[in-house]
């Protein structure tokens, strides 16, 4: 979460600007932000939300996106336990 708000910062984008390019409302991508997963309606989505804010914001999203899935992957085995 902490490596997308950089990013968007840093090319002088609001929140509000990814919601408007992405679509994911914004109480979603402040959720991904702010690494609370458990609040987005699945690991599914929060993975989609991450990779659609990558491409959004990161040069390349590709690196930053195997990073969220190896997190995400992590998460659903901690949660299954």
């Amino acid at each position: 979460g902490m490596m997308l708000r950089s990013a968007r910062e840093a090319q002088g984008l609001t929140l509000s600007d990814v919601a408007q390019r992405t679509r994911i409302p914004l109480r979603h991508l402040e959720a991904v932000e702010d690494g609370k997963f458990q609040a987005l309606p699945s690991i599914t989505y929060a993975m989609g939300f991450g990779r659609a804010y990558a491409r959004a914001v990161v040069e390349n999203a590709k690196v930053l996106a195997a990073t969220l899935e190896a997190r995400g992957a992590a998460l659903a085995t901690s949660s299954a336990r």
